[in-house]
């Protein structure tokens, strides 16, 4: 996740970046924008680095994430069952 400054002018090319690397815009407040943004670790820093020009505020990197599948991905909502 990462803060940029924004401005009008800036607005198009962020949001060409956004939407090329699938960003989801999470704040849009006066001349602050916060997106998020996954993938590999060299996918993060070449966004990174596309979007430094702009004035990175903040960046939070959370690392790699996982979640074992269900093994035979039968999925049922309780709810449901219950009834």
């Amino acid at each position: 996740m990462l803060r940029l400054n924004h401005s009008p002018e800036k607005h198009g090319d962020i949001f060409q970046v956004i939407n090329h690397y699938h960003g989801e815009i999470v704040d849009l407040h006066d001349n602050r924008i916060t997106i998020a943004f996954n993938g590999t670790p060299d996918r993060i820093e070449t966004i990174l680095s596309l979007l430094e020009h702009f004035g990175i505020i903040d960046v939070v990197r959370s690392g790699i994430a996982v979640m074992k599948k269900h093994e035979n991905n039968n999925f049922t909502n309780d709810s449901a069952t219950r009834e």
